[in-house]
């Protein structure tokens, strides 16, 4: 019999840790897993983004459709509803106030806009965009309570209120409206003249009758009765300008009255405006300089180009700058022209 070891049996001891292909393996799954969910981080936020400028592009749209269509519909608007009988002594109708056109005219990209310059400074109109102008009687009216042709002067029923020296007017009763300046406003008489030979543009003569005559101060001599309607005239332009913010895109939507006020950036965001005219009877849509009539215009067609706000809110997008890009288009009757 063999002698026992008094050590007993030996026992091989095993070393505690990772081997170098389990490490290597671990570090590559763990690679994986920080590439998948930095790839969805970086999706989500980009889906984020687009998200956001989508929603803000709708938002601008819908607003600058809505105004735009609002005043295009109310083109000719006389309170008394003939529009198509009015009398115009203003000395320079070209510069805004020509109702000739039927109170509604476009303007192709390279055709100016009277009051406004084509440019790159702030508020000047964008080349190559569209623009329009639409002039209606203004929505709060004042009753005449009398009206002598002689001296050309209007009393108000319960005084000017807030009318001032200057300002175009519309009156119009049953048989017409006419266009004119006020040459002077009286709060305390509650009286304004229409007199000719001041103000700028002025008035041709003091007659309001239609036609309108301007071969004389005199003119074609109308009383308006009482009762009859007075109002302010409003001519609007509409066009996309530069806005000076070229981190937002750089462009907005501009909204220009006559009357020696500065335009009014409207809706941020929209990139261009092209317009195109139907008149009555006719499938046929025309670009501004191939209108012949304006007064035979009764539908328009406006298409919008939206921008995003944000820089790379788009991942295909064709924009240097990475910004979403949406084009909107609507059809806008006028009101007193299709009904």
């Amino acid at each position: 019999m063999k002698p026992m070891s008094a050590s007993g049996p030996r026992v091989r001891r095993q070393h505690a840790g990772f081997t170098l292909v389990e490490l290597m393996v671990a570090v590559a799954v763990g690679s994986l897993i920080l590439a998948g969910v930095t790839s969805i981080i970086v999706s989500n936020k980009q889906g984020y983004h687009s998200a956001e400028g989508l929603s803000q592009m709708q938002e601008s749209t819908r607003t600058a459709m809505a105004l735009l269509e609002r005043s295009i519909r109310g083109a000719g608007a006389t309170v008394c509803g003939n529009g198509e009988r009015v009398s115009n002594v203003l000395n320079d109708q070209e510069a805004g106030w020509t109702w000739a056109t039927g109170a509604l005219q476009g303007f192709d990209g390279d055709h100016p806009l009277p009051g406004v310059v084509i440019g790159t400074g702030e508020r000047q109109r964008v080349a190559g965009t569209d623009a329009i102008t639409v002039q209606s009687a203004a929505e709060s009216t004042y009753a005449i309570e009398s009206h002598n042709p002689s001296s050309a002067t209007i009393e108000l029923k319960g005084g000017t209120g807030d009318l001032k020296k200057d300002e175009i007017l519309m009156a119009c009763d049953a048989d017409h409206a006419a266009i004119f300046q006020a040459t002077n406003v009286n709060d305390s008489s509650g009286k304004l003249v229409h007199n000719s030979g001041s103000g700028t543009p002025g008035n041709c003569s003091k007659g309001l009758g239609y036609p309108a005559d301007c071969s004389h101060a005199v003119g074609n001599a109308y009383e308006f009765k009482p009762n009859s309607t007075l109002a302010r005239l409003s001519s609007v332009s509409w066009y996309v300008g530069n806005n000076g913010r070229a981190g937002e895109g750089g462009r907005s939507l501009y909204r220009a009255a006559q009357g020696g006020e500065p335009p009014v950036e409207v809706v941020a965001g929209v990139t261009d405006l092209q317009l195109r005219y139907r008149a009555a009877q006719s499938a046929t849509w025309l670009d501004a300089r191939d209108v012949t009539d304006w007064g035979e215009v009764d539908t328009v067609r406006l298409t919008l180009t939206v921008a995003s706000g944000e820089r790379n809110a788009a991942v295909d997008s064709t924009q240097p700058d990475g910004r979403l890009l949406r084009q909107f288009t609507q059809f806008v009757s006028l009101r007193n022209r299709t009904l």
